[in-house]
């Protein structure tokens, strides 16, 4: 059964789920997660009769994929539904489903590229932590790595869905790749620019003085359930792109 935490006191470590029509009242030697509980976390709980037994944290990747489900379900029910033509005639929807399938892919990446952290960043100097999304990328002066083209990317892969409908070319489709490029592009300049980093404070010559202290004064970056979120459609409409510029003939 899935719940929301709607209460939690850190002094005596006892708290209130809201799942369904009930509330439970929980306390932390029932929690079985690496993270500690708070308010409006998503938890799972395991009952046995009425009876709460053990509640654990539902991670956000976990309900991104469900929420992705949810949303192919939904778009599959209503494209399976048969629409009527001009004479009367039903006719079933499946030759309109590639390019509902491509909406809601650009749908999908749209709103985890504007909603969900695609990357954080934590300075263990003390700056705490940082988390920016795809979009947000684009002033995240202290992310290291990334340039000014990153606040063009995810806007280009967003309008790239247009060049298809404006030129009628098979390359056209090869647009579709943007969205790709948007999300991994970014991933390579941190990475690649905190790599340089920590290279280049671990080399200090004839001592081992850089090595020690290169690690805690560069910013480690963290892959965000948003840049996953980014990637599945991504891959989707870079396949579904190289599929139609490069159609295979078959006998």
């Amino acid at each position: 059964m899935r719940g929301r935490i709607i209460h939690y006191s850190d002094r005596d470590g006892r708290g209130l789920i809201a799942a369904g029509n009930r509330q439970f009242p929980f306390a932390i030697r029932q929690w079985h997660s690496g993270i500690a509980p708070a308010v409006n976390q998503v938890v799972e709980l395991t009952l046995a009769g009425d009876a709460l037994q053990s509640v654990a944290l539902v991670p956000g990747h976990v309900r991104v994929r469900e929420r992705a489900r949810q949303l192919a379900r939904t778009l599959a029910d209503a494209l399976g539904r048969s629409t009527p033509d001009a004479g009367g005639v039903p006719t079933p929807a499946v030759a309109r489903s590639p390019d509902a399938r491509l909406l809601a892919a650009y749908a999908l990446f749209a709103l985890s590229a504007l909603l969900l952290p695609f990357v954080s960043v934590a300075a263990a100097s003390g700056a705490g932590v940082r988390s920016f999304t795809l979009f947000g990328l684009a002033g995240a002066s202290p992310a290291p790595g990334v340039p000014v083209s990153a606040a063009y990317l995810p806007v280009l892969a967003m309008l790239s869905f247009a060049l298809p409908l404006a030129w009628r070319s098979r390359a056209a489709w090869l647009a579709l790749l943007l969205p790709l490029l948007a999300t991994l592009k970014p991933l390579f300049d941190i990475f690649g620019a905190t790599a340089r980093a920590t290279r280049a404070m671990g080399d200090v010559p004839g001592t081992d003085l850089g090595q020690q202290v290169a690690g805690p004064l560069v910013a480690v970056p963290c892959i965000g359930t948003g840049a996953w979120a980014c990637l599945l459609p991504a891959l989707f409409l870079a396949f579904a792109g190289l599929k139609r510029a490069f159609p295979v003939h078959r006998p």
